[in-house]
């Protein structure tokens, strides 16, 4: 019995450190119908990651490409997230799966942006 307790623990340990690392995740919602694998990013791009989330619309795609900037933070977090050429994965990505892929890629790292955060960051790039 005590064997199986300390197991329990163990094994609560690591789940515990797998969500505060986060682990890959997959999502289906491309628009070639392949799934395809989200990876965390590495904690030495984390504030690359960062800086370009902060710039990205993360609900509508398309209000992304008016500015190159963040075209250019999309692009860069996708392929940070995504084991695919940035040209390749811009082709299966579209104003309808973009704001589930996002929230996967969000989700995986351990951020949880809310409306209110969203807006803030929103009113931010419009100064």
């Amino acid at each position: 019995m005590k064997n199986n307790n300390v197991q329990d623990k163990v094994k609560k340990q690591y789940q515990d450190l797998d969500e505060m690392l986060g682990s890959n995740d997959s999502l289906d919602v491309f628009t070639d119908g392949k799934t395809r694998e989200f990876k965390p990013i590495p904690l030495k791009d984390f504030s690359e990651f960062m800086s370009n989330i902060a710039i990205i619309n993360s609900e509508a795609l398309w209000t992304n490409f008016l500015q190159d900037e963040s075209a250019q933070a999309v692009t860069k977090i996708l392929s940070m997230s995504i084991d695919e050429k940035e040209d390749e994965i811009m082709k299966v990505v579209n104003a309808k799966n973009y704001p589930a892929i996002i929230n996967k890629i969000l989700e995986i790292n351990g951020i949880e942006l809310s409306s209110k955060e969203n807006d803030e960051i929103d009113s931010k790039k419009k100064e």
